[in-house]
């Protein structure tokens, strides 16, 4: 893997990607089964095996039946005569495999390098879940849940900001370095995985939300550290900052150095960068990686959503 040159002299004009993608890998604290039975992390591997049917996203034609691999995959999207494709998974899935052990079940990233005054990376991290369970009245629950954690460095590979990313951006924020919390023990950056929607937020607690219907819960009951992030593109790709987020490529005194006890391996072998194909239309009811403009191609949001926001859905659905 050829380390990424960033053209401002007068700081590191190399920095391996690699080892800033072990260093930052968060910590995450998940509800337990009794607040959140959907709560298991997942990876694309477990997720084939419990895949019932693949489809051709638009027509439905029924590609195959039954569990898949990721060679079969590969076939099906290098296939010119296959349509967009959806992953149908099966009612099994929903709650995960709980007899992998939670550390073990990897997460998926990418790197964006930032234009702008100020020499940034954006690492955004990828957590998976089976099922999105349901909020009042049965409302938002489906198959397939892809959420993500964005971390902002400035050029000495320093943290200057965490992007908390819920639900499709809408309950975004973000938290500068220096209120960024670090797990203890393992002395990596921490995120709080919330109830059913399984959205990231910087703190344990109630989040409010539509008008006190959909609330959002993070608790502390189970930790999962990933010992395993798969960089999917194994390169990075140059996007441009937008708005006022990018005073947090400054950093200076508020940036923080991340030295996590252990640190995470990092797959940059690109053997499932197929993941992010074009073709890979559904995964579940979720839209694919490629087709989530946030993994590799737009910086994140350029202001966190404000609580009333979050709590006036009216407000809330026009920030989107």
């Amino acid at each position: 893997m050829q380390p990424i040159g960033l053209p401002n002299p007068h700081r590191h004009l190399i920095m391996d990607l690699v080892e800033l993608l072990a260093r930052h890998t968060p910590c995450f604290f998940l509800p337990g089964e009794r607040v959140d039975p959907y709560a298991v992390p997942t990876s694309f591997d477990q997720l084939l095996s419990m895949v019932r049917r693949v489809t051709c996203a638009d027509s439905g034609r029924i590609l195959r039946d039954g569990a898949i691999t990721h060679e079969d995959v590969g076939s099906l999207l290098g296939d010119p005569a296959v349509e967009l494709v959806r992953l149908q998974l099966s009612a099994t899935a929903r709650l995960g495999d709980r007899t992998v052990h939670i550390d073990d079940v990897p997460i998926y990233a990418s790197v964006k390098q930032i234009r702008g005054d100020h020499e940034a990376l954006e690492l955004t991290y990828v957590t998976l879940f089976p099922y999105n369970g349901p909020y009042f009245g049965g409302i938002g629950a489906h198959d397939g849940d892809i959420e993500h954690i964005t971390v902002r460095l400035n050029g000495d590979g320093e943290l200057t900001g965490v992007w908390y990313n819920s639900h499709r951006s809408v309950d975004g924020m973000w938290v500068a370095a220096s209120d960024v919390e670090l797990d203890r023990e393992s002395g990596r950056l921490t995120s709080y995985v919330a109830a059913s929607g399984h959205g990231h937020y910087p703190q344990a607690g109630r989040w409010w939300r539509h008008f006190g219907l959909g609330n959002d819960i993070c608790r502390r009951d189970v930790k999962w550290c990933p010992k395993t992030v798969i960089w999917i593109d194994s390169h990075a790709v140059s996007v441009p900052c937008r708005g006022p987020v990018c005073e947090l490529a400054r950093g200076g005194e508020r940036a923080v150095r991340v030295s996590p006890v252990d640190p995470a391996r990092v797959d940059a072998s690109g053997t499932r960068r197929h993941l992010a194909d074009k073709k890979l239309r559904y995964w579940g009811q979720a839209a694919g990686l490629a087709h989530q403009p946030w993994f590799r191609e737009t910086a994140e949001s350029p202001r966190s959503r404000r609580w009333w926001m979050r709590v006036c859905t009216f407000f809330h659905l026009l920030d989107t």
